[in-house]
């Protein structure tokens, strides 16, 4: 039987290291372009994609606290309660065990109860309880004994403030335990033109601390519009 010599490259045509002649490989400089290419794509869209998370993140949690804030008014409107929400556990009847995240653990109890019109909390993927808190005699959110908060996008609880209950003491502060484990003091926010708190024709402020976790600060996301 004959071999067949079909697609062979003649040996003539071989280099010394076995490869097809006029066949090259990239030299280390083509390499290195390339590369920096790449790390130049890299730098410019890496940004571009994190700020389009975080508008993402930030629209979400705008969402929830517009919605937690009609349960809010609907609650006021209501003739037989005629009022938001106090800031703490025990002015709304509860036996809390701490002093820590109350004002949000409030609404989730309140507003969550099995007998609310409306609960906006409906999502409750996004309840934890980041102090560990329980009644140990009533019922709180869903028939469960234990305060949640309800998140952010960033894992930290929000924050609420029952406005008249700083009208004694309006630097008076509470604590808030975000999600690093970190403890902070906190109070209502003032408007930087009046001086006076932001939000007052609501009778409250809803606040998220942003991917920054810090109060005050320009990517706070909050439940009233102007500054």
């Amino acid at each position: 039987m004959q071999s067949s010599t079909r697609n062979r490259t003649p040996p003539a045509a071989r280099a010394a290291g076995g490869r097809p002649r006029g066949a090259r490989g990239f030299t280390l400089i083509e390499i290195l372009v390339v590369l920096t290419i790449l790390a130049a794509l890299i730098a410019v869209v890496t940004p571009v994609l994190f700020k389009a998370q975080e508008e993402g993140q930030r629209a979400v949690t705008a969402a929830a606290i517009q919605t937690i804030k009609t349960a809010l008014k609907m609650r006021a409107a209501d003739p037989r309660i005629g009022d938001v929400p106090p800031t703490s556990l025990a002015a709304a009847g509860f036996d809390p065990p701490n002093d820590i995240n109350e004002g949000i653990e409030v609404l989730v109890a309140l507003l969550g109860a099995e007998d609310a019109p409306s609960n906006p909390f409906e999502d409750d993927s996004r309840l934890v309880n980041l102090d560990g808190d329980r009644d140990p005699t009533r019922m709180t959110y869903q028939r469960s004994r234990e305060f949640f908060e309800y998140a952010d996008s960033w894992g930290n609880p929000l924050l609420y403030f029952r406005l008249r209950d700083f009208s004694d003491n309006p630097d008076a502060k509470v604590r808030y335990q975000i999600l690093s484990g970190a403890i902070l003091e906190v109070g209502p926010i003032r408007s930087k033109k009046t001086g006076s708190f932001a939000g007052v024709s609501d009778g409250f402020q809803l606040i998220s601390l942003g991917p920054d976790e810090e109060l005050g600060t320009d990517d706070d996301v909050v439940s009233w519009s102007g500054s």
